[in-house]
């Protein structure tokens, strides 16, 4: 029985379609944008020191705000807006700060005893990263904090990939990914499941994606340390670490995942004709179909991915190299 309920497993997962975009529209007045988030009216792209409002209408720039300084509406270094109900949270070094959807700013908290990446939990806890070192050992940690930021529960922690004298390897050590929904929180282990806790930091369900194992062969290596070594953002990272670079037998069977709209789209390492699988699922784990976009290429892992999801669809944030400018494909994803 075990065998047969694999197969049917799998021959759903091949009745999969290919996701036509929809347009693909140019964005004025971005320089070299960071990350994109939705909400049912707006996107809002990270650039730099501030955050861009373009409309979902017309896609015309709606609002700038945010720049580089020590102020309440400044930002030191590198910016992650995160998208809510009714504000924008956006976390800065040393601090998190509060906007409203129209870009206004409400308030901001100084983190001065820690440094992470943090997503807020209700009104007065938040999800976040932390690193730490415990006998030589540098290690990577997710935990829940309080409205202090005082560490609360731990839900996750491994040994810190990128140490001194430490081989490397980026395919299966890269960091988890989170994403909070009605007050939950969605972990990826990196071990195919995704791990849902409660608001008080207690594990109620994992969710194993129905995702192919899929080989990771003489070809793939080869194609990451081309893409590596050459790429503007990367080739001078690979020179001091290129003989501690390992590879794994396989690819991990999750590389992203967005929870949104009671949906999960976890978008794996399974490529064909040049786009990338999406499995998706309900927010009980049940798979509802796969689909195949154009995203980005397995090796480019290494640098920054942007794309969102909402509503139905995936806005990918892409570089036009002939044109020289910013462009939004946008396609149907459910």
């Amino acid at each position: 029985m075990k065998k047969i309920r694999i197969s049917i497993v799998f021959l759903v997962l091949e009745s999969m379609c290919f996701a036509a975009d929809l347009k693909v529209v140019p964005l004025q007045g971005l320089l070299k944008p960071d990350s994109i988030e939705a909400s049912d009216s707006h996107i809002y792209i990270s650039d730099g020191f501030n955050v861009k409002i373009f409309s979902l209408e017309d896609f015309k720039l709606k609002k700038t705000f945010g720049k580089r300084g020590e102020g309440p509406k400044d930002f030191k270094g590198f910016i992650l807006p995160y998208v809510q109900p009714d504000y924008i949270f956006i976390n800065s070094p040393n601090k998190v700060s509060y906007f409203t959807l129209d870009g206004e700013f409400i308030k901001e908290i100084h983190i001065r005893h820690i440094f992470g990446r943090f997503k807020p939990l209700g009104k007065d806890q938040f999800v976040g990263y932390h690193y730490s070192r415990e006998e030589k050992i540098r290690y990577e940690s997710i935990y829940l904090f309080n409205s202090k930021f005082e560490k609360v529960k731990q839900l996750y922690q491994r040994e810190y990939m990128i140490d001194k004298n430490r081989k490397i390897n980026f395919i299966e050590e890269r960091p988890p990914f989170f994403y909070i929904v009605d007050n939950k929180v969605f972990l990826d282990g990196v071990d195919g499941v995704i791990y849902v806790f409660d608001n008080t930091g207690k594990k109620v369900t994992g969710l194993r994606c129905p995702c192919e194992r899929i080989p990771f062969t003489k070809e793939h290596k080869q194609r990451f340390i081309n893409y590596f070594k050459n790429h503007p953002e990367t080739r001078d990272y690979y020179r001091n670490i290129k003989d501690r670079m390992t590879f794994p037998d396989y690819f991990p069977p999750i590389r992203m995942f967005h929870v949104t709209d009671n949906n999960i789209y976890v978008m794996t390492y399974k490529e064909k004709d040049g786009k990338n699988e999406f499995v998706i699922m309900d927010v009980s784990g049940k798979l509802l179909k796969t689909v195949f976009i154009p995203v980005a290429p397995f090796e480019e892992s290494t640098v920054i991915i942007s794309y969102t999801i909402k509503n139905g669809k995936l806005y990918h944030l892409k570089d036009n190299e002939e044109t020289e400018e910013w462009e939004l494909p946008i396609y149907e994803i459910d």
